[in-house]
């Protein structure tokens, strides 16, 4: 599962799902994006759950990745700091049995990946 930020003009399927319907044809993944108004708890973002094969559900999340960065918001609408902050982040919820393989030893992995990618990677344990 992917944490979406619902300000993502998650127009998430555009008009009628037609983009999810687009990502569900062209990679072959199942995909369902949380109803609007359902948030994962404490947020304000929309869940979307994708299952395939590695490859399928590594195209969507790109995808996703790709319009979450670059949407632009309608005319009308401001963008606050906080959403341009969030395009630059990906949240993924894990199953608890994989956390420590993910993790590592002391976050041995963690850091190996915060230092080769250059990134910022959280574990957050109050969701």
């Amino acid at each position: 599962s992917s944490g979406i930020n619902a300000e993502w003009p998650l127009r998430p399927g555009g008009k009628g799902g037609e983009v999810i319907k687009a990502m569900k044809k062209e990679s072959g993944a199942h995909i369902r994006v949380s109803q609007n108004g359902k948030y994962y708890p404490t947020t304000n973002e929309r869940i979307a759950f994708i299952s395939g094969t590695n490859d399928q559900v590594h195209q969507v999340i790109c995808e996703i990745n790709e319009k979450i960065r670059n949407d632009k918001p309608p005319e009308n609408k401001k963008i606050s700091l906080d959403l341009k902050e969030r395009k630059t982040q990906m949240k993924l919820i894990i199953p608890s049995s994989s956390a420590g393989k993910i993790i590592g030893k002391s976050g041995c992995n963690i850091k190996e990946k915060r230092k080769k990618y250059r990134l910022r990677l959280c574990v957050d344990t109050t969701a």
